[in-house]
Protein backbone atom coordinates (compact mmCIF):
# COMPACT_ATOMS: atom_id res chain seq x y z
CA UNK A 1 0.00 0.00 0.00
CA UNK A 2 1.01 3.43 -1.40
CA UNK A 3 0.92 6.99 0.97
CA UNK A 4 -2.17 7.95 -1.63
CA UNK A 5 -3.85 4.63 -0.58
CA UNK A 6 -3.85 5.94 3.33
CA UNK A 7 -7.32 7.45 4.07
CA UNK A 8 -6.59 10.79 5.33
CA UNK A 9 -8.25 9.99 8.57
CA UNK A 10 -5.24 7.70 9.40
CA UNK A 11 -2.70 9.56 8.46
CA UNK A 12 -3.76 12.54 10.82
CA UNK A 13 -4.34 10.05 13.65
CA UNK A 14 -0.81 8.75 13.49
CA UNK A 15 0.60 11.75 13.26
CA UNK A 16 -1.10 13.32 16.55
CA UNK A 17 -0.43 10.68 18.62
CA UNK A 18 3.20 11.11 17.81
CA UNK A 19 2.95 15.36 18.31
CA UNK A 20 5.26 15.65 21.33
CA UNK A 21 7.78 13.29 19.49
CA UNK A 22 10.12 15.51 17.60
CA UNK A 23 12.21 12.63 16.34
CA UNK A 24 9.23 10.38 15.07
CA UNK A 25 7.94 13.57 12.93
CA UNK A 26 10.97 14.42 11.31
CA UNK A 27 10.28 10.91 10.13
CA UNK A 28 6.99 11.32 8.66
CA UNK A 29 7.76 14.62 7.13
CA UNK A 30 9.73 12.89 4.73
CA UNK A 31 7.47 9.31 4.61
CA UNK A 32 6.17 11.13 1.37
CA UNK A 33 4.34 14.65 0.42
CA UNK A 34 0.65 13.97 2.05
CA UNK A 35 2.27 13.24 5.19
CA UNK A 36 4.59 16.75 5.23
CA UNK A 37 1.66 19.25 5.78
CA UNK A 38 0.32 17.50 8.91
CA UNK A 39 4.06 16.70 9.97
CA UNK A 40 5.12 20.73 10.25
CA UNK A 41 1.94 21.35 11.73
CA UNK A 42 3.09 19.67 15.12
CA UNK A 43 6.99 20.59 14.47
CA UNK A 44 6.36 24.35 14.17
CA UNK A 45 3.07 25.05 16.12
CA UNK A 46 5.40 26.13 19.21
CA UNK A 47 8.94 28.19 18.14
CA UNK A 48 11.24 29.41 20.43
CA UNK A 49 14.30 31.38 19.30
CA UNK A 50 17.38 32.01 21.69
CA UNK A 51 20.85 33.53 20.96
CA UNK A 52 22.07 29.81 22.06
CA UNK A 53 20.17 28.08 19.32
CA UNK A 54 20.79 30.89 16.54
CA UNK A 55 21.96 34.25 15.88
CA UNK A 56 19.74 36.79 15.10
CA UNK A 57 20.47 36.92 11.60
CA UNK A 58 19.97 33.58 10.95
CA UNK A 59 16.67 34.09 12.60
CA UNK A 60 15.36 36.60 10.19
CA UNK A 61 16.66 34.75 7.47
CA UNK A 62 15.11 31.91 8.06
CA UNK A 63 11.90 33.21 8.67
CA UNK A 64 11.93 35.86 6.26
CA UNK A 65 12.43 33.51 3.18
CA UNK A 66 10.22 29.83 4.34
CA UNK A 67 6.97 31.24 4.48
CA UNK A 68 6.02 27.87 3.73
CA UNK A 69 7.01 27.11 7.50
CA UNK A 70 5.63 30.51 9.08
CA UNK A 71 2.42 30.17 8.38
CA UNK A 72 2.56 26.67 10.83
CA UNK A 73 3.34 28.83 14.15
CA UNK A 74 1.24 29.93 16.55
CA UNK A 75 2.97 30.19 19.52
CA UNK A 76 6.22 31.91 19.38
CA UNK A 77 8.63 32.84 22.10
CA UNK A 78 11.58 34.93 21.94
CA UNK A 79 14.06 35.61 24.70
CA UNK A 80 18.17 36.09 25.29
CA UNK A 81 18.96 38.76 22.20
CA UNK A 82 20.79 41.74 23.04
CA UNK A 83 20.29 44.71 20.78
CA UNK A 84 17.21 43.84 19.04
CA UNK A 85 15.26 46.60 17.58
CA UNK A 86 11.37 46.81 17.03
CA UNK A 87 12.04 46.83 13.29
CA UNK A 88 13.88 43.07 13.45
CA UNK A 89 10.75 42.52 16.05
CA UNK A 90 8.26 43.51 13.61
CA UNK A 91 10.34 41.40 10.36
CA UNK A 92 10.29 38.26 12.76
CA UNK A 93 6.24 38.17 13.61
CA UNK A 94 5.09 39.64 9.98
CA UNK A 95 5.79 36.35 8.37
CA UNK A 96 3.77 34.57 10.84
CA UNK A 97 -0.31 34.71 9.12
CA UNK A 98 -1.81 31.93 12.17
CA UNK A 99 0.60 33.34 15.15
CA UNK A 100 -1.77 33.49 18.24
CA UNK A 101 0.50 33.91 20.83
CA UNK A 102 4.12 35.40 21.53
CA UNK A 103 6.18 35.48 24.62
CA UNK A 104 9.26 37.67 24.99
CA UNK A 105 11.64 37.81 27.79
CA UNK A 106 14.94 38.76 28.87
CA UNK A 107 15.88 41.06 25.79
CA UNK A 108 17.23 44.17 25.29
CA UNK A 109 15.53 46.55 22.81
CA UNK A 110 17.95 48.98 21.19
CA UNK A 111 16.19 52.52 20.89
CA UNK A 112 14.99 53.95 17.50
CA UNK A 113 17.64 56.03 15.69
CA UNK A 114 16.71 59.54 15.21
CA UNK A 115 16.44 59.26 11.55
CA UNK A 116 14.66 56.05 11.68
CA UNK A 117 10.70 56.58 10.53
CA UNK A 118 8.45 55.46 13.11
CA UNK A 119 6.88 51.71 13.27
CA UNK A 120 2.89 51.63 13.39
CA UNK A 121 1.19 49.14 14.99
CA UNK A 122 1.37 46.27 12.35
CA UNK A 123 1.08 43.09 14.32
CA UNK A 124 -2.84 42.06 14.31
CA UNK A 125 -5.07 39.85 16.49
CA UNK A 126 -3.50 37.80 18.88
CA UNK A 127 -4.84 35.59 21.54
CA UNK A 128 -1.79 36.43 23.98
CA UNK A 129 1.14 38.56 24.33
CA UNK A 130 3.72 37.82 27.31
CA UNK A 131 6.44 40.19 28.39
CA UNK A 132 9.08 39.10 31.37
CA UNK A 133 11.85 41.54 32.27
CA UNK A 134 13.48 43.07 29.36
CA UNK A 135 15.58 46.12 29.85
CA UNK A 136 12.98 48.49 31.37
CA UNK A 137 14.02 46.76 34.55
CA UNK A 138 16.99 48.91 34.08
CA UNK A 139 16.22 51.74 31.38
CA UNK A 140 13.17 52.60 32.33
CA UNK A 141 9.53 51.73 30.77
CA UNK A 142 9.48 53.81 27.42
CA UNK A 143 11.16 50.33 25.73
CA UNK A 144 8.30 48.78 27.37
CA UNK A 145 5.57 51.13 25.57
CA UNK A 146 7.50 51.13 22.17
CA UNK A 147 7.19 47.15 22.18
CA UNK A 148 3.62 47.35 22.91
CA UNK A 149 2.89 49.79 20.09
CA UNK A 150 3.66 47.11 17.62
CA UNK A 151 0.33 45.26 18.73
CA UNK A 152 -2.94 46.48 17.94
CA UNK A 153 -6.06 43.40 19.36
CA UNK A 154 -4.76 41.38 22.22
CA UNK A 155 -7.11 39.33 24.18
CA UNK A 156 -4.63 38.57 27.05
CA UNK A 157 -1.55 41.06 27.65
CA UNK A 158 0.59 39.48 30.56
CA UNK A 159 3.47 41.50 31.95
CA UNK A 160 6.31 41.07 34.39
CA UNK A 161 8.81 42.73 36.21
CA UNK A 162 12.20 41.93 37.86
CA UNK A 163 11.29 41.08 41.06
CA UNK A 164 11.90 43.78 44.19
CA UNK A 165 12.36 46.88 40.51
CA UNK A 166 12.73 49.71 42.40
CA UNK A 167 11.54 53.10 40.15
CA UNK A 168 13.91 55.95 40.31
CA UNK A 169 12.88 59.07 42.17
CA UNK A 170 11.74 61.11 38.64
CA UNK A 171 9.30 58.10 38.58
CA UNK A 172 8.55 56.34 35.16
CA UNK A 173 8.20 59.85 33.13
CA UNK A 174 6.00 61.16 30.79
CA UNK A 175 5.33 57.56 28.24
CA UNK A 176 4.44 57.54 24.67
CA UNK A 177 1.44 55.41 25.16
CA UNK A 178 0.49 52.57 22.45
CA UNK A 179 -2.26 54.71 19.92
CA UNK A 180 -3.86 51.23 18.81
CA UNK A 181 -3.54 48.44 21.59
CA UNK A 182 -7.27 46.82 22.78
CA UNK A 183 -6.63 44.37 25.15
CA UNK A 184 -9.60 42.17 27.29
CA UNK A 185 -7.73 40.57 29.96
CA UNK A 186 -4.57 42.70 31.62
CA UNK A 187 -2.20 40.71 33.86
CA UNK A 188 0.55 42.85 35.36
CA UNK A 189 3.39 41.27 37.95
CA UNK A 190 5.62 43.24 39.75
CA UNK A 191 4.79 46.13 37.00
CA UNK A 192 4.83 49.86 39.16
CA UNK A 193 1.62 51.56 39.40
CA UNK A 194 3.05 54.72 37.75
CA UNK A 195 3.19 52.64 34.81
CA UNK A 196 -0.03 51.00 34.71
CA UNK A 197 -1.97 53.98 35.31
CA UNK A 198 -0.09 55.73 32.41
CA UNK A 199 -0.60 52.77 30.32
CA UNK A 200 -4.54 53.20 30.86
CA UNK A 201 -4.96 56.61 31.05
CA UNK A 202 -8.59 57.80 31.66
CA UNK A 203 -8.38 60.13 28.81
CA UNK A 204 -8.08 56.72 26.48
CA UNK A 205 -10.68 54.98 27.77
CA UNK A 206 -12.56 54.46 24.59
CA UNK A 207 -9.15 51.78 23.59
CA UNK A 208 -9.38 49.97 26.80
CA UNK A 209 -13.80 50.03 26.94
CA UNK A 210 -12.92 46.41 25.72
CA UNK A 211 -10.53 45.47 29.09
CA UNK A 212 -12.95 43.19 31.50
CA UNK A 213 -10.47 41.66 33.47
CA UNK A 214 -7.55 42.51 35.43
CA UNK A 215 -4.37 41.24 37.67
CA UNK A 216 -2.56 43.13 39.88
CA UNK A 217 0.09 41.43 41.56
CA UNK A 218 2.67 42.78 43.58
CA UNK A 219 2.34 46.10 42.33
CA UNK A 220 0.80 47.79 45.10
CA UNK A 221 3.72 48.75 46.96
CA UNK A 222 3.09 51.81 48.87
CA UNK A 223 -0.49 52.75 50.62
CA UNK A 224 -0.43 55.91 48.36
CA UNK A 225 -0.81 53.62 45.15
CA UNK A 226 -4.51 52.37 46.98
CA UNK A 227 -5.54 55.66 45.78
CA UNK A 228 -3.87 55.84 42.71
CA UNK A 229 -5.52 51.98 41.42
CA UNK A 230 -8.52 53.49 42.83
CA UNK A 231 -8.72 56.37 40.97
CA UNK A 232 -8.36 54.12 37.82
CA UNK A 233 -10.90 51.09 39.03
CA UNK A 234 -13.24 54.63 39.60
CA UNK A 235 -13.09 54.77 35.37
CA UNK A 236 -12.89 51.26 34.38
CA UNK A 237 -14.35 49.81 37.25
CA UNK A 238 -17.94 49.23 35.76
CA UNK A 239 -16.58 47.49 32.76
CA UNK A 240 -14.33 45.07 34.99
CA UNK A 241 -15.85 41.12 35.04
CA UNK A 242 -12.66 39.82 36.78
CA UNK A 243 -10.15 41.32 39.28
CA UNK A 244 -6.85 39.68 40.98
CA UNK A 245 -5.21 41.46 43.56
CA UNK A 246 -1.76 40.53 45.34
CA UNK A 247 -0.98 43.60 47.30
CA UNK A 248 3.17 43.47 48.04
CA UNK A 249 4.42 42.59 51.47
CA UNK A 250 5.73 45.25 51.22
CA UNK A 251 2.76 47.30 52.99
CA UNK A 252 3.01 45.59 55.71
CA UNK A 253 6.88 45.20 56.63
CA UNK A 254 8.78 48.17 55.76
CA UNK A 255 12.51 46.65 55.31
CA UNK A 256 13.68 50.03 56.76
CA UNK A 257 11.86 49.27 60.06
CA UNK A 258 12.53 45.49 60.37
CA UNK A 259 16.18 45.62 58.34
CA UNK A 260 18.95 48.17 59.32
CA UNK A 261 20.67 49.44 56.35
CA UNK A 262 24.11 47.50 57.48
CA UNK A 263 22.32 44.59 58.71
CA UNK A 264 20.32 44.51 55.44
CA UNK A 265 23.61 44.53 53.46
CA UNK A 266 25.06 41.76 55.90
CA UNK A 267 21.92 39.53 55.73
CA UNK A 268 20.77 40.02 59.45
CA UNK A 269 17.33 41.60 60.67
CA UNK A 270 16.93 44.79 63.21
CA UNK A 271 15.97 43.02 66.71
CA UNK A 272 14.90 46.51 67.89
CA UNK A 273 11.80 46.17 65.96
CA UNK A 274 9.37 43.60 66.91
CA UNK A 275 8.70 42.26 63.40
CA UNK A 276 5.55 40.38 64.63
CA UNK A 277 3.80 43.84 65.38
CA UNK A 278 3.84 44.47 61.71
CA UNK A 279 0.59 44.88 59.93
CA UNK A 280 -1.53 43.88 63.17
CA UNK A 281 -3.42 46.91 63.17
CA UNK A 282 -6.88 47.26 61.53
CA UNK A 283 -6.46 48.12 57.72
CA UNK A 284 -9.74 48.59 55.97
CA UNK A 285 -10.17 51.83 55.95
CA UNK A 286 -7.14 51.90 54.04
CA UNK A 287 -8.57 50.32 51.71
CA UNK A 288 -11.29 51.79 51.02
CA UNK A 289 -9.74 54.41 48.12
CA UNK A 290 -9.66 51.39 46.42
CA UNK A 291 -13.21 51.95 45.00
CA UNK A 292 -14.11 48.83 44.44
CA UNK A 293 -17.32 49.88 44.58
CA UNK A 294 -17.34 51.47 41.20
CA UNK A 295 -16.91 47.99 40.46
CA UNK A 296 -20.65 47.06 39.97
CA UNK A 297 -20.73 44.11 37.51
CA UNK A 298 -17.42 42.24 38.70
CA UNK A 299 -18.28 38.91 39.21
CA UNK A 300 -15.15 36.96 40.00
CA UNK A 301 -12.12 38.42 43.02
CA UNK A 302 -8.93 36.58 42.40
CA UNK A 303 -6.43 36.27 45.08
CA UNK A 304 -3.48 34.41 47.12
CA UNK A 305 -2.91 33.46 50.49
CA UNK A 306 1.15 32.61 51.41
CA UNK A 307 1.67 30.37 54.32
CA UNK A 308 4.69 28.96 55.98
CA UNK A 309 7.03 29.72 58.73
CA UNK A 310 7.43 33.38 59.63
CA UNK A 311 10.13 35.16 57.76
CA UNK A 312 10.89 39.04 58.03
CA UNK A 313 10.41 39.47 54.25
CA UNK A 314 7.27 37.85 54.21
CA UNK A 315 4.93 37.76 57.51
CA UNK A 316 2.60 35.28 56.15
CA UNK A 317 -0.44 36.00 59.28
CA UNK A 318 0.17 39.71 58.39
CA UNK A 319 -0.36 39.46 55.04
CA UNK A 320 -3.58 36.96 55.82
CA UNK A 321 -5.37 39.61 57.46
CA UNK A 322 -4.19 42.56 55.47
CA UNK A 323 -6.33 40.14 52.36
CA UNK A 324 -9.10 40.09 54.83
CA UNK A 325 -9.33 43.90 55.10
CA UNK A 326 -9.22 44.29 51.32
CA UNK A 327 -12.27 41.72 50.51
CA UNK A 328 -14.28 43.02 53.18
CA UNK A 329 -14.57 45.94 50.00
CA UNK A 330 -15.73 43.49 47.68
CA UNK A 331 -18.87 44.55 45.90
CA UNK A 332 -21.99 42.63 46.42
CA UNK A 333 -21.74 41.74 42.74
CA UNK A 334 -18.82 39.18 42.93
CA UNK A 335 -20.43 35.57 42.78
CA UNK A 336 -16.96 33.70 42.82
CA UNK A 337 -13.98 34.45 44.73
CA UNK A 338 -11.20 32.37 43.90
CA UNK A 339 -8.22 31.72 46.25
CA UNK A 340 -4.80 29.95 45.35
CA UNK A 341 -2.41 29.05 47.97
CA UNK A 342 1.25 29.66 47.91
CA UNK A 343 3.78 27.82 50.36
CA UNK A 344 6.68 30.19 51.58
CA UNK A 345 9.21 29.27 50.62
CA UNK A 346 8.63 27.26 47.63
CA UNK A 347 9.20 23.47 47.34
CA UNK A 348 11.88 22.65 45.41
CA UNK A 349 11.11 20.58 42.27
CA UNK A 350 11.35 17.49 42.45
CA UNK A 351 11.47 17.10 46.81
CA UNK A 352 10.22 14.94 48.59
CA UNK A 353 7.07 15.05 50.24
CA UNK A 354 6.93 16.42 54.17
CA UNK A 355 5.73 14.17 55.96
CA UNK A 356 3.35 15.38 58.75
CA UNK A 357 2.55 13.86 61.86
CA UNK A 358 -1.46 13.08 62.55
CA UNK A 359 -1.51 15.81 64.94
CA UNK A 360 0.27 17.66 62.61
CA UNK A 361 -1.93 17.45 59.44
CA UNK A 362 -5.15 17.42 62.12
CA UNK A 363 -4.34 20.94 62.62
CA UNK A 364 -3.61 22.13 59.21
CA UNK A 365 -0.04 22.23 59.45
CA UNK A 366 1.58 24.94 57.97
CA UNK A 367 -2.35 26.70 57.08
CA UNK A 368 -2.77 26.05 60.83
CA UNK A 369 -0.78 29.40 62.05
CA UNK A 370 -3.57 31.66 59.53
CA UNK A 371 -6.92 32.96 60.75
CA UNK A 372 -9.44 30.59 58.68
CA UNK A 373 -11.98 31.86 60.72
CA UNK A 374 -11.91 35.17 59.80
CA UNK A 375 -12.38 34.62 56.17
CA UNK A 376 -14.96 32.45 57.39
CA UNK A 377 -16.92 35.28 59.07
CA UNK A 378 -15.98 37.98 56.31
CA UNK A 379 -16.86 35.97 53.35
CA UNK A 380 -20.21 35.04 55.26
CA UNK A 381 -21.54 38.37 55.63
CA UNK A 382 -25.25 38.78 54.28
CA UNK A 383 -24.00 41.01 51.34
CA UNK A 384 -21.64 37.58 50.04
CA UNK A 385 -25.00 34.93 50.26
CA UNK A 386 -24.62 34.38 46.62
CA UNK A 387 -20.82 33.76 46.58
CA UNK A 388 -19.38 30.80 46.21
CA UNK A 389 -15.51 30.47 47.42
CA UNK A 390 -13.52 28.36 45.45
CA UNK A 391 -9.89 27.27 47.29
CA UNK A 392 -7.30 25.52 44.62
CA UNK A 393 -5.42 23.20 46.73
CA UNK A 394 -3.33 21.76 43.60
CA UNK A 395 -0.23 23.05 45.56
CA UNK A 396 -0.54 20.49 48.18
CA UNK A 397 -0.10 17.14 45.90
CA UNK A 398 3.44 18.86 45.36
CA UNK A 399 4.07 19.61 49.13
CA UNK A 400 2.76 16.76 51.41
CA UNK A 401 1.80 12.93 51.15
CA UNK A 402 -1.97 12.34 50.07
CA UNK A 403 -2.60 11.52 53.47
CA UNK A 404 -1.42 14.52 54.89
CA UNK A 405 -3.13 16.49 51.95
CA UNK A 406 -6.80 15.17 52.79
CA UNK A 407 -5.82 16.05 56.79
CA UNK A 408 -5.19 19.32 55.87
CA UNK A 409 -8.57 19.98 53.70
CA UNK A 410 -10.47 18.27 56.16
CA UNK A 411 -8.86 20.87 58.81
CA UNK A 412 -10.00 23.75 56.41
CA UNK A 413 -13.41 22.63 55.66
CA UNK A 414 -13.83 22.38 59.87
CA UNK A 415 -12.71 26.01 60.13
CA UNK A 416 -14.84 27.12 57.09
CA UNK A 417 -17.74 25.76 58.41
CA UNK A 418 -20.22 28.81 57.56
CA UNK A 419 -19.42 29.03 54.25
CA UNK A 420 -19.84 24.83 53.93
CA UNK A 421 -23.02 24.95 55.74
CA UNK A 422 -24.05 27.16 53.23
CA UNK A 423 -23.15 25.11 50.38
CA UNK A 424 -20.58 28.28 49.50
CA UNK A 425 -17.27 26.02 50.05
CA UNK A 426 -15.30 24.54 47.12
CA UNK A 427 -11.59 22.53 47.01
CA UNK A 428 -10.09 22.66 43.63
CA UNK A 429 -6.91 20.86 42.20
CA UNK A 430 -6.08 20.23 38.66
CA UNK A 431 -7.55 16.61 38.74
CA UNK A 432 -10.77 17.15 40.59
CA UNK A 433 -13.12 19.41 42.50
CA UNK A 434 -14.95 18.64 46.08
CA UNK A 435 -17.27 20.50 46.63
Amino acid sequence: MTCDEFPSEIIDVIIDHLHDDRNALRSCALVCASWLSESRHHLFANFSAHPRKCALTDLLRFLTSTADIGRYIRSFSLSGYHGISLKDIVAILRPLPNLRIVELNGLVVSKPLRDDPPLTASIKELSTVSIGPCNYNKDGFEALFRLLGLFTVVRSLRLAQGFRFELPEAGVGILEVPPALRVTELSANSVPVPAIVQLIRPTRLAQWETLRSLELYDCITKWEQVAEVGKLLSEIGPGLRRLGLRPSSRLISRFDQIFGVGALMAGGWNPVVPASSVGTEDMRAKWRPLNLSKCVNLEEFVFQLSYGEYQPFYDCEALFKLHMDLISHLPVSVCTVRISLLPVPLPTSGAPAAILSDDEAASGGPLGRLDWPLLDETLSDHKFKRMRVIIDVGIFKHQFTAGDSQAIVAFLTGSLHRLRRRGALVFESPDHMIT
